[in-house]
């Protein structure tokens, strides 16, 4: 006789691991039997303590319980707290230059939740020749995953600025993720990025957007 997974209407079998640092979810484990409200969690670097926090403003997003059943799309939603910044160094890194703060960072308990996150950016170069890029970083601040970066390359002649985008839509593994906000600024003259753009009569925010099942 073979076996059938388990759907979302059945109860499965899961062991949940918690640490300071990581949770990990390993399916068919007779170590913890779940109930309908099962699910994953992590704790923040205050001992004890989790956080679940993703709608819009400065803070940087913390998805960190995560349930099985009765999933929803949960918002993630970030931007960066100075409205522009100077970056014209040929390196890829997190945006403004920060550490572990323009991103949407996730905890995932079965590889089945799908990730939808978007990226929205304005560059400025000082030249008309500049280039620069900007893309989303899974678990790295130092690439941009899969074909996931947008570049911009001024030849026409003029000095100008455009908006770049990008887009990440997946099933992230099990386990903790970090989907970085990052910049590369080419290396010519100056590079300017934007995270909020008066037009209008009203402020254009760019940054991270999106949700993930959960």
């Amino acid at each position: 006789m073979g076996t059938v997974a388990p759907s979302r209407k059945e109860a499965p079998t899961i062991a949940i691991l918690f640490t300071t640092s990581a949770v990990e979810c390993t399916p068919t484990s007779p170590v913890f039997r779940s109930k309908p409200d099962a699910g994953s969690m992590r704790t923040t670097t205050v001992s004890g303590q989790t956080e679940d926090s993703g709608f819009c403003g400065n803070t940087t997003i913390k998805r960190y319980l995560w349930n099985y059943y009765n999933q929803r799309h949960r918002p993630l939603c970030h931007s960066e707290t100075t409205a522009s910044w100077n970056y014209s160094t040929a390196t890829v890194r997190e945006a403004n230059g920060t550490t572990s703060v323009n991103r949407a960072d996730i905890v995932v308990g079965i590889a089945e939740a799908t990730l939808d996150l978007s990226l929205k950016v304005k560059v400025f170069n000082s030249t008309n020749a500049g280039l620069a890029s900007a893309g989303i970083g899974e678990d790295s601040t130092t690439t941009y995953t899969g074909g996931c970066g947008d570049d911009y390359h001024n030849l026409t002649g003029n000095i100008q600025s455009d908006h770049l985008t990008c887009r990440v839509s997946k099933m992230p593994a099990i386990g903790r993720h970090f989907y970085s906000w990052n910049e590369w600024g080419g290396g010519t003259a100056t590079t300017t990025f934007y995270s909020a753009v008066a037009a209008a009569g009203s402020t254009i925010t760019g940054g991270l957007f999106g949700w993930i099942e959960g």
